[in-house]
């Protein structure tokens, strides 16, 4: 017999808004393949180290300096990123910090892969982090990128089309998030 429909939805408001803040148990979920997370670091590992390279004139001047620091700053925040991957406070800082930089670097070089850390950010953010703290790091990734790219002279397209593909990968590993959380919850109901 189907339980009643008011026993149905009684919670439901309150699970979504549960869902929306986060669950501090959700954290275990980030048991991602192997495979997946070794090309997301080799991914950002490619564009830290080709990126000096391949920019012509990349440390000249002052987005020279600034293209170095964001450079070094990613570098550490990726280094947290590799070794401290189940840490979820370290985690999400080393992803705000490593959004920041690349969304910098990408505003300096736009020309450049630096745009694929800011990519690799927006994935993982949706992936693994809470709705509310994932949209915020992307967030900060496109504003350092507005930034920079604007400093910078950029062209518009760019200014415009690179946003739109840091949200556009966020909004699609967000749908990841969502279907980990369905399936946990699943496996809490049949407990």
């Amino acid at each position: 017999r189907a339980p009643a429909r008011g026993a149905m939805t009684s919670g439901y408001g309150r699970a979504v808004f549960r869902f929306l803040l986060g669950d501090a148990e959700d954290w275990h979920r980030a048991n991602m393949s192997p495979m997946l997370a070794s090309m997301r670091l080799g991914i950002v590992a490619v564009a830290l180290v080709a990126l000096p390279l391949t920019v012509p004139r990349f440390f000249s001047g002052t987005s020279g300096t600034v293209s170095a620091v964001a450079l070094a700053v990613g570098a550490c925040a990726w280094i947290a990123w590799v070794l401290y991957p189940r840490n979820e406070r370290v985690f999400a800082g080393a992803t705000a910090v490593l959004g920041a930089s690349g969304g910098t670097l990408a505003g300096i070089s736009e020309f450049s892969l630096a745009i694929a850390i800011g990519c690799v950010v927006a994935a993982v953010a949706g992936s693994r982090l809470r709705p509310g703290l994932s949209l915020a790091i992307t967030a900060e990734t496109t504003a350092a990128f507005l930034i920079a790219g604007v400093a910078a002279g950029a062209s518009a397209g760019t200014l415009v089309g690179y946003p739109f593909g840091l949200v556009g990968f966020w909004a699609l590993c967000l749908t990841r998030y969502t279907s980990l959380s369905r399936a946990e919850q699943a496996e809490r109901m049949l407990e």
